[in-house]
């Protein structure tokens, strides 16, 4: 792959112009869901932006977005650290 910015130094690179790639420090990733390959060409071209969950799911193709009780179970607790 070339021409492929490694996005934020985590050794992550995609390629979305022609066939999508990905690689992981190097190494070819096979992507073979159709959901996980919209999921990840929307955030590749958000690069360095947040992406909202309402556009995660459409990409995803899901009719309703996760309700919000899910975004709330996904953060730690007070008091619990």
């Amino acid at each position: 792959m070339s021409d492929v910015e490694v996005i934020g130094g985590t050794g992550l690179a995609v390629r979305v112009l022609g066939p999508l790639e990905a690689s992981v420090g190097g190494r070819a990733v096979t992507l073979t869901s159709p959901r996980l390959r919209s999921l990840l060409v929307v955030l590749a071209l958000s690069a360095g932006a947040p992406v909202s969950i309402g556009r995660l799911a459409a990409a995803s193709g899901m009719r309703t977005c996760p309700s919000t009780p899910v975004a709330r179970r996904s953060r730690p607790q007070r008091g619990s650290g």
